[in-house]
């Protein structure tokens, strides 16, 4: 039985792109085979360091859809539960083109009663969250970056002006939200994009501890993450800035929101190869920069599983407990 044909072609496509990436990729370290000789400076350590660091990464991205799911789901899941999924689906992401985000939709609706609409809806604040926290970065970044004298600085009224614009958004929505299912075509789905949206920012927005945790979470990964960037130019012998590591850590993370190929690969290397070049940074550094980030986020993912899996500790009830339990005459039953 023949599949769909536009499928068929959209997956040659795919195909086609992430090997001319791929060769691509070989042919530029053909040509600068010394740019290679950077890896030599790498110590067990820094390997270390930097798995860790993404694990945590890992560990903040379940605690923070975990913070809102529990709020939302029917049943709502025990931790231990919730982040063995999260990272089954991140760890099927590194290799298929969005099967762990399916995956996690399906068992978190199935298993906790969380409907698909209030998962993507959880998906889509946390992403906002995430871009206004890349927006200040970029605005900070960009008017230190001045004194720097890199060559790419970017407009800071125009980040001041995007910045404004998301913060508005969760009022923004609010119209087009109302009116959802009333129209067809593109306006239509933009009236759904807006609802989905709407249900997202509602419940988080109404409990401003909430709040305050989940910014909180996003600021940790994302200063984690701009270290990282910026220990591993260190560790190359090609030090930055720590502006240009957030600029640098921008690109990175924007690079995944259209995702193209298996795990995005190629497209992240090489978004972070041009960014490098237009920074007046070393490209080969920054596509070693990315290849090494790729294989830290399996070393990552690795010990999220074995974490997540890990047999829990079974704790010898007191004996005061125990004699309850088992109706000592002796004992009060008090704990």
């Amino acid at each position: 039985m023949s599949g769909d044909p536009k499928a068929t072609r959209h997956s040659w496509l795919r195909r086609l792109f992430l090997s001319f990436l791929l060769v691509a990729a070989i042919a530029f370290f053909y040509r600068r085979p010394d740019s290679l000789t950077a890896l030599a400076h790498l110590r067990p350590s820094h390997l270390l360091i930097g798995g860790l660091i993404l694990l945590l990464k890992t560990l903040l991205k379940g605690a923070l859809s975990y913070l809102i799911a529990i709020r939302l789901a029917d049943h709502p899941p025990a931790p231990r539960a919730w982040f063995q999924i999260h990272v089954h689906g991140r760890t099927m992401n590194f290799f298929t083109l969005k099967a762990g985000d399916l995956y996690r939709a399906h068992q978190a609706k199935t298993r906790f009663g969380l409907k698909l609409t209030h998962y993507a809806a959880t998906l889509l604040f946390n992403a906002w969250l995430e871009l206004l926290a890349m927006l200040a970065a970029a605005l900070a970044a960009t008017l230190l970056s001045r004194s720097l004298q890199t060559p790419l600085v970017l407009d800071p009224a125009g980040l001041t002006f995007a910045l404004l614009t998301m913060l508005a958004l969760p009022i923004a929505v609010r119209p087009l939200a109302r009116s959802a299912g009333d129209s067809n075509g593109w306006r239509g789905r933009l009236q759904n994009l807006a609802a989905m949206l709407q249900q997202g920012f509602a419940r988080p927005l109404a409990e401003p501890a909430l709040v305050i945790r989940l910014t909180a979470l996003t600021l940790i990964n994302l200063a984690a993450m701009v270290c990282l960037l910026w220990l591993l130019f260190a560790w190359l012998g090609s030090p930055i800035q720590a502006p240009a590591a957030a600029l640098l850590l921008i690109v990175w993370t924007l690079s995944d929101a259209v995702v193209i190929t298996p795990g995005n690969v190629g497209v992240r290397e090489w978004s972070l190869a041009t960014a490098c070049h237009l920074l007046g940074l070393d490209a080969a550094t920054g596509l070693l920069v990315s290849v090494l980030l790729r294989g830290l986020n399996l070393m990552g993912l690795g010990a999220a599983m074995l974490l997540v899996h890990a047999p829990l500790p079974r704790l010898r009830p007191s004996p005061a407990r125990e004699n309850a339990v088992q109706g000592d005459p002796t004992s009060t039953g008090e704990l």
